[in-house]
């Protein structure tokens, strides 16, 4: 008797030590992430002050155009770059436009991430405006979710974009409005970029397609720029496209002297024909 309740006792003590670890361990994860927010706002809030100081220098040297002002002179005399001081200052006129409730927020962001959000490209399209309401929302913390998310937005278009043409198929056999004036306007190509940019939030078929061209073209480089908010969709769009219009000139001028010189070669010398068509 005395046995089973000494057992009864040290599975009772033992259960209570094993609850205080657990207790400890979840004190200290709290405890950490408390002072992990809390070194994330004092950052944040170092940069705010920054931002707020280089628009007001911007504002006072401005001159009555893009090119008397001094702000540019002053920056590269004191050697600080031109595009991490203008990010800045953007960040500050986000912050200063957001809700107050979401301050917080945002200065606790990744500075990597608040800056791209406060680019004026962020709302460029409706997809860029849904990932940056869900940052600033709390609900994506990082700048690789919230790139992830526009390029889900992009698979998610995909996906409807096929599931729109076979119901737009489907539709070509009850079509009552083919006259001249509106074939391309209602065709059903375009009923079916419509319906997908509407439904995954690219806001227009136009966008949807650049973002379509760039995802399945771009390079690694116009990729980057475009995550960053370095440039739109629409100038990506259009270097992607002056890219490939580019190879696609060098190699037919590569293949058309290709031709030139088997055509000399066979006037030299017939035999050689063989040979070269086989290289």
């Amino acid at each position: 008797m005395q046995q089973v309740h000494e057992m009864e006792c040290n599975k009772f003590m033992n259960e209570q030590e094993n609850v205080r670890a657990e207790s400890a361990q979840s004190n200290t994860a709290q405890f950490l992430r408390t002072k992990e927010n809390n070194m994330r706002e004092i950052v944040g809030k170092a940069y705010t002050e920054l931002g707020r100081e280089l628009a007001e220098a911007r504002d006072r040297l401005a001159g009555s155009n893009q090119y008397d002002g001094v702000f540019g002179k002053w920056l590269s005399f004191m050697k600080y770059p031109q595009r991490t001081a203008y990010e800045l200052i953007n960040r500050y006129a986000e912050l200063l436009r957001i809700p107050q409730e979401q301050v917080n927020t945002f200065e606790a962001l990744p500075i990597s991430l608040s800056k791209t959000i406060s680019a004026k490209s962020a709302e460029s399209t409706s997809a860029k405006a849904q990932a940056k309401e869900e940052v600033l929302s709390g609900e994506i913390d990082t700048l690789k979710k919230y790139q992830e998310r526009i390029s889900e937005k992009v698979d998610w278009a995909k996906r409807l974009e096929r599931i729109e043409r076979i119901k737009a198929k489907g539709r070509q056999g009850n079509r009552t409005d083919l006259n001249s004036s509106n074939i391309v306007e209602n065709s059903p190509q375009s009923k079916t970029r419509d319906a997908v940019a509407e439904k995954s939030g690219f806001g227009s078929s136009d966008t949807y397609r650049k973002a379509k061209f760039i995802d399945e073209n771009a390079d690694e480089d116009t990729i980057q720029k475009l995550d960053s908010q370095e440039i739109s969709i629409h100038k990506a769009w259009k270097e992607t496209k002056e890219k490939l219009e580019k190879k696609l000139k060098e190699e037919e001028e590569y293949r058309k002297l290709v031709e030139e010189e088997m055509k000399k070669a066979r006037t030299i010398c017939p035999c050689l024909k063989v040979h070269i068509v086989q290289i």
